[in-house]
């Protein structure tokens, strides 16, 4: 009777040791497919944030680039502004010219006492 009961106990101890191998490797299997799974939507997620900063970054060109046209439309659509621009920047130019023909004629030492302002 003794030797049965001794046997039934090691048969049980036996048993659960392999039913808790069983667990910890069904346990060590599911937290490796949730690893697996997190890793695929961590990946996913990094996909999507570059995606979205380069379609930030080619927002932020075209809207560059509407403003930019835009200003030159508006400064070709308003005849008055274009001509004022125009003969301004053609103003300052014979300005410049005149200038420098007359730095020529008076000579190079005058020409910068007065450029400096000093008389």
């Amino acid at each position: 009777m003794k030797f049965f009961l001794a046997t039934l106990a090691v048969l049980t101890l036996a048993a659960h040791f392999c039913f808790h191998c069983y667990r910890k490797v069904d346990d060590l299997e599911t937290q490796l497919k949730i690893a697996s799974q997190k890793e695929k939507i961590d990946q996913d997620q990094i996909r999507e944030l570059i995606y979205l900063n380069d379609d930030l970054s080619r927002n932020k060109e075209v809207v560059k680039s509407q403003g930019y046209i835009a200003g030159i439309l508006d400064g070709i659509k308003r005849e008055d502004h274009w001509n004022s621009v125009w003969h301004d920047g053609y103003n300052r130019g014979s300005e410049v010219r005149e200038f420098v023909a007359e730095s020529f004629i008076k000579g190079k030492s005058e020409t910068v006492i007065e450029a400096s302002g000093k008389k």
